[in-house]
């Protein structure tokens, strides 16, 4: 009896000094973690109307991944599920009802979880696929066919149809219910089956379990005849809409026709049409059809020869920059050039021995010329002492303009557009005399000079427009391109980029000036986020508003700019101020231009709010 009560006080020391070791160790080790994401959308206690919620969090430095984890409750144990991502955000299709959510980031460190937050799953509609079909099974095989039954799906609105697959996407058949019957198929042929539901939505179930099926044997040893009456339906700029008569086989059946277009496999319909898309307009296309039967005979071909149609020709007013190093550009140009009378597209620039850098691009300079676009490739040097080593010298002003010429002609461009920026307000006669020099040689083989000019509000001689005389060089060039942006620029503080205020003082001046019929007032299509204190970062309209919609931020019209503006605090505590141009901006600026009988003008095609190209100031 001694001895028990010094043992058990031995014990409650050791437990009670290991359980201070623990709780002393525990906290230092966690706050060795850095803080979890910080999340950016759905908002705490938030409503969502779709059964595809989009999770979004800040980006964590140096993290490899990140877990989200979300469940009904908030001790995480109820349906629990952890997904693990690479960036910044994601989906998940989530069942109505209140959801609880956590992330952090991994890495060599992981992060401590961020804050629990709730969410409200309410969708509207039909939100969910339907269920997955089940119990697949082959029912009938033929040499051409195959007949399956399954079962049906549940959806919380309706079941449009059924889809029965051959592999993982192959559609070879589709009915409202079982069974369904595959036809026109090869003989002799192992298939592997699939069925899925579509709603009436569009939603797309899981594929049912997987049934496999083989083709009898084939029995046709005879080709097809020639499809007849090879024709088209309708002949467009880029593309045409073939037809021909049904192939006969007199021992089998035509399981399908292969079309080419020039010798190049197009595609095997099941059907007496095709529709060849992706042409170039006006440009002459031989088609030929070949009837398939189910042993794989190939009948003699039907032909046709044929041209595509020119395209339509643009129309619209406004004149178009655009960047010659992304795709994204040209994009937009091919989806809006009927509202496009000329591009600029930004080719070359001087380096500083002042040869010309860059080259042409064929695909560009044809598309655009071919729709009536005149193509005035853009020279550009911001380089104060590049540009004045160029137009202090006779004999480099006259080498630079007989390179430009030489450029001309051999790409057969409408014109050329000079971009000199940054120059000294003192090489404001040399630019001029240039101006004037090279307008002559254009002119005389039959070419345009738009010449960029920064904007200005009065007859200025001194800071950056000061370089730009435009009285003079409107009495010279066939266009002058006035850059009516950057009232705020990436290292001032923070404001309006392009004031529709400034602008009407811009366009003021312009008309005081004789030939005013020669100007083009631009205007921007981006936008800078300004940290208080700090330079901005530009920002195209798409990357801006998405930026802003993870963020929540809500949008804000300054109308004495007419210009949408929001501000936010980042994850660090400093406040940034976001100024961008959208549809409604663009036309409060554009539509002064218009009245006063001016041109408009773009920096640049890509990314832009694509509402703008409905706006009436770019309609032709």
């Amino acid at each position: 009896m001694g001895r028990h009560p010094s043992t058990r006080l031995r014990a409650v020391a050791t437990s009670f000094a290991l359980a201070l070791v623990l709780t002393t160790a525990l906290p230092a080790d966690a706050s060795r973690r850095p803080p979890g994401p910080k999340q950016a959308s759905p908002a705490p206690r938030s409503v969502v109307r779709s059964a595809q919620v989009p999770f979004r969090w800040h980006k964590a430095k140096r993290a490899k991944g990140y877990d989200l984890r979300i469940a009904r409750d908030r001790r995480f144990s109820s349906e629990m599920q952890t997904v693990h991502v690479r960036v910044a955000g994601t989906r998940l299709l989530l069942a109505p009802g209140r959801w609880f959510w956590k992330v952090r980031s991994t890495g060599k460190v992981n992060s401590r979880w961020s804050n629990i937050m709730q969410v409200v799953v309410r969708p509207k509609g039909d939100a969910y696929p339907p269920s997955r079909p089940t119990a697949l099974r082959v029912t009938a095989v033929a040499a051409d066919s195959v007949t399956v039954m399954f079962g049906g799906s549940r959806d919380d609105g309706h079941v449009a149809r059924y889809e029965l697959l051959s592999g993982s996407t192959k559609v070879i058949a589709t009915g409202a219910a079982a069974p369904l019957t595959a036809q026109r198929l090869a003989c002799a042929t192992t298939f592997t089956l699939r069925v899925r539901a579509v709603d009436a939505v569009g939603h797309v179930s899981a594929t049912s379990p997987v049934a496999h099926a083989r083709t009898h044997a084939c029995t046709d040893g005879v080709p097809p005849d020639a499809p007849g009456n090879v024709h088209a339906i309708t002949v467009a700029d880029t593309s045409v809409a073939l037809a021909w008569d049904p192939a006969h086989d007199s021992d089998g059946t035509v399981t399908r026709y292969a079309v080419y277009r020039n010798g190049a496999l197009l595609g095997q319909p099941h059907s007496t049409g095709f529709l060849a898309a992706h042409l170039a307009p006006a440009t002459p296309y031989s088609f030929t059809v070949v009837a398939i039967d189910g042993g794989g005979h190939r009948s003699a071909a039907g032909t046709l020869s044929t041209t595509t149609q020119p395209p339509l020709p643009a129309t619209g007013p406004a004149y178009a920059y655009m960047l010659a190093t992304t795709g994204a550009s040209f994009d937009d140009l091919q989806r809006h050039y009927l509202q496009i009378a000329a591009v600029s597209p930004t080719y070359f620039h001087l380096g500083t021995d002042l040869a010309i850098l860059g080259q042409d691009d064929p695909l560009v300079t044809g598309w655009a010329r071919l729709r009536g676009i005149d193509v005035e490739p853009r020279v550009e040097s911001q380089d104060p002492a590049i540009l004045h080593a160029l137009l202090s010298s006779d004999a480099n002003r006259s080498d630079l303009i007989a390179r430009i010429s030489a450029l001309v002609a051999e790409n057969g461009y409408d014109g050329i557009n000079i971009d000199f920026e940054a120059g000294a307000a003192a090489d404001r006669p040399l630019l001029t005399a240039f101006a004037s020099q090279l307008a002559q040689t254009l002119h005389a083989q039959g070419a345009k000079l738009t010449i960029a000019v920064a904007a200005k509000t009065g007859p200025t001689l001194t800071g950056r427009s000061g370089f730009y005389d435009y009285p003079a060089l409107a009495g010279i060039a066939d266009r002058l391109f006035v850059m009516a942006w950057d009232l705020h620029w990436a290292t001032s503080p923070a404001g309006p980029i392009s004031d529709a205020t400034w602008v009407g003082k811009i366009i003021k001046y312009v008309t005081s000036v004789p030939n005013a019929s020669r100007f083009i007032i631009g205007t921007q299509l981006y936008g800078f986020d300004w940290p208080l204190g700090a330079k901005a970062t530009p920002y195209e309209w798409d990357d801006m508003t998405a930026m802003q919609t993870g963020l929540g931020a809500q949008t804000t019209w300054d109308a004495v700019a007419q210009e949408p503006y929001f501000i936010y605090t980042d994850g660090s505590g400093v406040v940034h101020t976001a100024y961008y141009a959208n549809a409604q901006s663009v036309q409060g600026r554009l539509g002064q231009a218009r009245a006063a009988g001016l041109g408009v003008g773009l920096w640049r095609l890509g990314d832009e709010d694509q509402q703008t190209w409905s706006i009436p100031s770019l309609t032709p």
